[in-house]
């Protein structure tokens, strides 16, 4: 989990880092125990703990900037 709140007033609640199902190293953001990301993708759990963190060079990671955005509001 990371300390980013989704929803608005008091019903926020704590969304995780998940991949994308297409295996891309593309990360999304979900709610606790849902499959399906705050953009709309499906996705799989991920080991990935750090929003925007950085991989070896050899792989392309990118960071949904919608789920980003959904979570921010």
């Amino acid at each position: 989990m990371i300390d980013w709140l989704f929803g608005s007033g008091e019903e926020k609640e704590k969304v995780e880092i998940a991949e994308d199902v297409s295996g891309n190293w593309t990360y999304h953001l979900k709610r606790e125990g849902e499959t399906e990301a705050l953009c709309g993708r499906r996705t799989m759990p991920s080991k990935v703990t750090n929003w925007g963190s950085t991989s070896p060079s050899h792989l392309t990671v990118s960071y949904c900037s919608e789920c980003e955005q959904k979570a921010a509001n």
